[in-house]
């Protein structure tokens, strides 16, 4: 097997603005790329946010929140798919992005949605988180399993594969106990990424 850097994108998106937040992940493409990263990943729902909101009661201030988060959703594949193709296509590295999809039929869904996009700058597959939990509910549609698959990958430069899956973080998360009893990751912060090697 191959040897791959990942980086862990651990920056703040621009919420509720999909443009600034695609034009800051494409930044931070670019600089994971210039650190010699095969593959950046970035968070549940990256652009255009985590719907904190959710967990406001129900006001008319919440509800224009919802509306405005609506509002800030990516049609994929869309103008925003196509530029974050291009700075992976740019940077020669794979990425895997949280981002909120707008439903193409009822425009008024919408989906927590993992992209996978290709060091070729091509949208291989996306992903629709199946069960959103608790508040997620009120923001987020379910997905139908249909795009509940894992990725084969050639690793650029190499006749080796990688297999690239996907999670969403508590549809995915062990029991506490378990939890507490695997060893804790760290890494230095270098530039709002984390490396890991």
């Amino acid at each position: 097997m191959s040897d791959f850097i990942l980086a862990a994108i651990q920056a703040a998106p621009v919420h509720f603005d999909k443009r600034a937040s695609t034009e800051k992940a494409c930044h931070l493409i670019a600089a994971a790329a210039g650190k010699g990263a095969t593959i950046a990943a970035f968070g549940e729902c990256w652009i255009p946010g985590y719907p904190l909101f959710a967990f406001c009661p129900p006001t008319p201030r919440r509800w224009e929140a919802g509306g405005a988060y609506i509002a800030a959703a990516l049609e994929v594949p869309g103008p925003e798919t196509d530029q974050l193709c291009a700075a992976t296509r740019k940077g020669k590295l794979d990425i895997v992005i949280g981002v909120l999809e707008l439903d193409e039929r009822t425009k008024t869904t919408v989906y927590a949605t993992l992209l996978f996009i290709s060091n070729e700058g091509k949208l291989i597959g996306k992903h629709r988180k199946i069960k959103p939990t608790f508040h997620e509910r009120t923001a987020w549609g379910e997905g139908d399993g249909s795009t509940f698959k894992s990725r084969r990958r050639r690793l650029l430069g190499s006749g080796s594969f990688r297999q690239v899956g996907r999670g969403h973080r508590w549809a995915l998360q062990p029991p506490r106990c378990l939890q507490l009893q695997r060893p804790a990751m760290s890494s230095p912060s270098i530039g709002g990424m984390k490396e890991a090697r």
